[in-house]
């Protein structure tokens, strides 16, 4: 399992950078997609450190680690079919390639997010 969150650390960085961000600078199109990164690398901390270390293991509870992979999966399933949708109304002019790239590292953060979620249920 600190395999599944060991990798889930490498796609969270690049796969947060929305497209959105670069094309729509406006106020009013301004998107808080940082924010889901800096959600995430916490309860990555939690979830992969907190059953590791024998002093932490009293605030590992199974049903808590599920909880917060569940959570996850959700927010990261949402974020990339979020992406998507917009991809598809042709609103991403010349930063299509970039919002493609963007989809299929949310699909690889789900998949995993989903293997860890198995992980903690199995």
């Amino acid at each position: 399992m600190a395999g599944s969150g060991g990798t889930l650390v490498l796609y969270v960085f690049p796969g947060d950078q929305h497209p959105q961000k670069t094309l729509n600078s406006t106020k009013e199109n301004a998107d808080d997609g940082g924010l889901q990164c800096f959600l995430t690398v916490p309860a990555i901390i939690y979830l992969t450190m907190t059953p590791r270390f024998p002093r932490t293991r009293k605030f590992a509870n199974p049903y808590v680690l599920v909880a917060v992979d569940l959570v996850f999966c959700i927010i990261w399933l949402s974020a990339f079919a979020a992406v998507a949708n917009w991809n598809g109304t042709d609103k991403c002019k010349n930063a299509c390639g970039v919002a493609k790239g963007v989809v299929a590292l949310g699909v690889i953060i789900w998949l995993v997010a989903i293997r860890t979620l198995c992980g903690h249920l199995f």
